[in-house]
C-alpha cells in the first residue's frame, strides 16, 4: 500500500527545483560525460530512424501539419514547428529499438527528453552547453521517477518511456527554453495531464508515436507554462495523481531532487545489439557460445534458455514473424548469436534472417523458461548435444562499461554506422565531434540534416 500521504515528499516541487538548479559547471564530469553519450546515442537513432520507411506516415503527417520552421526533422533536411520536430525525432529514436535503456524503469530515458531538449534548444538558439543541461535534467528526472514508480507500473501495461518521458521532456524544454523553476513546476504539473503510453502499442507506429507525443507534450507543457497555464503543483504525489494511478507502491524519495544524489542516468545501459534490452544478455551468451573452438551447431540437439519473470514477459515473442518480433523474440536473440549473424546491424533484424535454415533450425529447438531464481537482467543458455553433454554460458544486461574513453569510443563506432549510410560518413564524424566540443542544437542540426549526395 502507499505510505501515508502526510509523509509522502513533494515529489513535483523537488523535480521542478533540481530542474530550475542544473549548471553545467557545478556537475561531476562524470555526469556530463554520459549526457554527451546520451545525446550522441539518440542522434544516432533518429537519424536512422527517421530515413527507415516505417517512419513515412510520420513524416507525411509532419509535412501536412507545416509550420513555422522551429527545428528539425533530423536526417531529412526538413524543418518543422518545435512540437513537430519533437514528434517526430521522438518517434524514431525507439523506431529500431536500438535507443538506450534504464533498467531500473524498465524503459527508455532519453527518446522523449532529448527530443523535446533538443527541438526547444533548436528555437531557442541557445548553446551547447544549455543544450547539455537541458538533455541531463530531462533524462535524470526521468531516471529518477522510473524509479519511483518500479516495476509494478511497467506489470500494469504502462509504457516507462513515454509515461516518466514526459516528465523529463517538458522539464527539458524548460531548461532550453532559461525558464525559471515556477514555470518549470507548473509544466511538470500539465505533464503530469499528459502521460500516456502503452506496452500493446508496441509492436505498431502508435508505439513510437506515444514516445514522440511525450517529447511533443514536454514542449506543449513548457510553452503552456510560460504563457500562464495552471496545474494541480503536487501532480506526482497528490493522492489519486500520477504515482498513485500508476502504483501501489511507489519508492518515495526525500533525495529525488537532490543535486548531490547519486545521478541514475551514469547506470544506463547502452545497446550494442539492435534489439530489446531484455535480448542482450541472450544475444552475449549465445555469442560465448559460438566463440568456443569446439562449438558445432550442427551438433545440437537442444538449447534451454533461463530469464527472470519480468525479461520473459518483455521478451515475449516465440516465432517471430518480421523484423520487429524478432526483436523482442528470445529465441532469435540466440539463434542469431549461435549463428554469428551481425546483430549490431539494424539489417539483422528482417524477415530473410528469420528464414534461414539455420535461424529456423536453432529457434525450433530453443526452450525458454522463467525461474525467479535468476537475476532480473540475466540469461542463462545452455547447449545440449546428442551425446548428452551440456554446457551453460551466462551474461548479464547490466554489466556495464565503465571506462568513459573505451564506451565513448564504442558509441561513435555505432553511430558511424548507424548515420553514415544516411547522411555521408564526413558529416558523421562531424556530428561526433560537434558532441564532443559542446555545440549547439542548431550547429548540429544542420550537419545532420543533409543527406550525402
Amino acid at each position: 500500500m502507499m505510505a501515508p500521504q502526510d509523509h509522502v515528499p513533494p515529489i513535483t516541487a523537488l523535480l521542478a527545483g533540481f530542474a530550475g538548479g542544473i549548471r553545467l559547471n557545478s556537475l561531476d564530469p562524470k555526469v556530463v560525460a554520459a549526457g554527451q553519450r546520451c545525446l550522441l546515442d539518440w542522434l544516432g537513432c533518429v537519424i536512422a530512424g527517421n530515413a527507415d520507411p516505417f517512419q513515412r506516415p510520420l513524416l507525411e503527417y509532419a509535412r501536412k501539419c507545416g509550420g513555422a520552421p522551429e527545428a528539425s526533422l533530423l536526417g531529412t533536411g526538413e524543418p518543422g514547428g518545435a512540437e513537430i520536430a519533437a514528434l517526430i525525432n521522438g518517434s524514431a529514436a525507439h523506431l529500431h529499438d536500438y535507443d538506450d535503456t534504464y533498467l531500473r524503469m524498465y524503459g527508455h530515458p532519453s527518446a522523449a527528453p532529448i527530443a523535446a531538449a533538443f527541438a526547444a534548444a533548436e528555437r531557442s538558439g541557445c548553446d551547447g552547453s544549455d543544450l547539455l543541461a537541458a538533455v541531463i535534467g530531462g533524462v535524470e528526472i526521468t531516471c529518477r521517477l522510473g524509479r519511483m514508480l518500479g516495476y509494478e507500473a511497467y506489470q500494469h501495461g504502462f509504457t516507462p518511456a513515454s509515461q516518466t518521458g514526459v516528465f523529463g521532456a517538458a522539464a527539458a524544454a524548460c531548461i532550453a527554453a532559461g525558464m525559471p523553476e515556477d514555470h518549470i513546476h507548473t509544466a511538470l504539473g500539465l505533464a503530469g495531464a499528459m502521460a500516456s503510453g502503452l506496452h500493446c502499442n508496441g509492436m505498431y507506429s502508435a508505439g513510437l508515436v506515444q514516445i514522440g507525443a511525450a517529447a511533443a507534450s514536454g514542449v506543449r507543457c513548457a510553452d503552456l507554462a510560460q504563457f500562464g497555464a495552471s496545474a494541480n503543483p503536487s501532480v506526482i504525489e497528490c493522492r489519486s495523481g500520477y504515482a498513485q494511478s500508476r502504483t501501489q507502491a511507489p519508492i518515495w524519495d526525500d533525495t529525488i531532487g537532490d543535486q548531490n544524489a547519486h545521478y541514475e542516468m551514469l547506470d544506463i545501459m547502452f545497446k550494442f545489439h539492435a534489439a530489446c534490452g531484455g535480448a542482450q544478455a541472450a544475444i552475449a551468451a549465445s555469442a560465448a557460445h559460438a566463440a568456443r573452438p569446439s562449438f558445432d551447431s550442427d551438433a545440437l540437439s537442444a538449447i534451454d534458455v533461463v530469464v527472470s519473470p519480468g525479461v520473459k514477459r518483455l521478451c515475449r515473442i516465440h516465432t517471430p514473424r518480421s523484423g520487429a518480433e524478432a526483436k523482442l523474440s528470445l529465441p532469435f536473440a540466440v539463434a542469431a548469436g549461435l549463428a554469428g549473424i551481425d546483430t549490431s546491424s539494424i539489417a539483422a533484424y528482417s524477415e530473410h534472417s528469420i528464414d534461414l535454415p539455420v535461424i529456423r533450425r536453432l529457434m525450433a529447438m530453443t526452450e525458454v523458461r522463467a525461474s525467479d531464481d535468476i537475476p532480473e537482467w540475466e540469461t542463462s543458455v545452455t547447449l545440449r548435444d546428442r551425446s548428452g553433454r551440456a554446457v551453460t554460458e551466462e551474461a548479464r544486461a547490466d554489466s556495464l562499461e565503465r571506462d568513459d574513453a573505451k564506451l565513448w569510443r564504442m558509441l561513435a563506432d555505432k553511430f558511424g554506422k548507424l548515420v553514415g549510410p544516411v547522411i555521408g560518413d564526413e558529416r558523421a564524424g562531424k556530428i561526433i565531434d560537434a558532441v564532443a566540443q559542446r555545440r549547439s542544437a542548431r550547429e548540429i542540426a544542420v550537419l545532420a540534416c543533409t543527406r550525402p549526395a
